[in-house]
């Protein structure tokens, strides 16, 4: 029996399944750490949707072309 009350084989495949969950449980915490910023500005109004859409990257590039000098 191992420390926790577990035999020694238990807490081996506590230890080899735990970094799985553990990267679940990180990607469902950014998830939310990054939506919940977007609901909040969005609802109050301050959500610049062009920006958050990625529109506004789409324009540079276009202008980077028109204006940059042939090599």
């Amino acid at each position: 029996m191992g420390i926790l009350g577990l035999p020694l084989e238990g807490v081996g495949l506590l230890l080899a399944i735990d970094p799985i969950l553990d990267m679940m449980r990180t990607a469902t915490n950014v998830a939310g750490q990054a939506a919940i910023p977007v609901i909040v500005a969005k609802r109050h109004g301050i959500l610049d949707e062009e920006v958050y859409n990625g529109r506004h990257l789409a324009q540079d590039r276009v202008e980077e072309r028109e204006f940059s000098p042939a090599l």
